[in-house]
């Protein structure tokens, strides 16, 4: 099959959702799970947003394949015929988008007859049988409903709660003691608009870079000390905050940090060997930090 849908020559494409999820969870738990494959989901991305090669490509592997459903969905069309705001930049961003990460992974065969995977949460819960929403379905209803419609057809599989997306290597920071904690403001017209915009720390002589951007957590390494900032033209000053100093945590063992999504956003938190907590948190694109002593 996957030689036919190449043959169709889809820009961008993959099979992805049921056809590869549900192959997988038959083969972990063959004997308790009547997950069966309805359809076969092939997503690919034509920039000019036109849903004439979805139809076509979709009549030409009926024939080939005459006894099996096939929904061939253009992403780049999204935006002209769902109920949303805005419209997907390619396939991979589509299926980033669906309702569990073990359903976000496809498959295609390149021109080498290789197999290559796109899994934009990774491949443990699809090879764990874990039924986790995406950050994007985190309080989707639909999201719900299919859990529990897995659940029931296969018992096997387990729950896992939802986990933001992570960009860069989240450092190895447990037990080291933190040196300096300093964040970003944002001030426009004088008044305070983004107490936490971006965090810096500093262990030893490494600077570490880390922000948040909706759900999604950026870790980057820094070869200098972070620096304030002024757009006079603008009205926008960006000075620095060192919390760490202000709240007592320089010098202090950080005993471990997690991320982790909360409804419309994503925090890290921060665990110091005085008690003192740091919660560095955007909710609604709004950046700020929360101490808990």
């Amino acid at each position: 099959m996957l030689r036919a849908i190449r043959a169709l020559n889809l820009p961008d494409w993959w099979l992805a959702g049921g056809a590869v999820r549900n192959t997988v969870w038959r083969k972990l738990f063959p004997q308790d799970c009547e997950l069966t494959i309805k359809d076969f989901d092939i997503a690919f991305f034509d920039g000019d947003g036109k849903r004439e090669g979805e139809i076509a490509a979709r009549e030409t592997l009926q024939k080939e394949f005459p006894n099996l459903i096939f929904d061939v969905k253009n992403q780049a069309s999204f935006g002209e015929w769902r109920p949303w705001h805005f419209s997907f930049c390619s396939s991979g961003d589509g299926i980033a988008h669906w309702l569990h990460t073990a359903t976000a992974v496809g498959i295609r065969l390149n021109d080498a007859d290789e197999i290559e995977i796109f899994a934009p949460y990774g491949l443990a819960d699809l090879f764990g049988g874990v039924i986790r929403p995406t950050w994007h379905n985190a309080d989707a209803e639909a999201a719900e409903l299919k859990k529990l419609d897995f659940l029931k057809k296969c018992p096997a599989l387990v729950t896992g709660e939802v986990v933001p997306e992570v960009m860069g290597n989240p450092p190895s920071l447990n037990g080291l003691v933190c040196d300096q904690f300093i964040v970003s403001e944002v001030w426009y017209d004088g008044v305070l608009e983004t107490p936490a915009n971006v965090s810096y720390l500093r262990f030893g002589e490494q600077w570490h870079h880390m922000c948040i951007d909706v759900a999604t957590i950026f870790w980057s390494l820094l070869d200098k000390p972070p620096e304030a900032l002024s757009v006079p033209e603008e009205n926008v000053e960006i000075p620095l905050f060192d919390l760490g100093e202000r709240y007592h945590l320089n010098g202090v063992v950080l005993e471990r940090y997690e991320m982790a999504y909360i409804p419309d956003g994503a925090v890290v938190r921060f665990f110091f060997a005085n008690g003192t907590c740091v919660l560095i948190k955007c909710i609604d694109d709004h950046e700020t930090y929360e101490i808990v002593v």
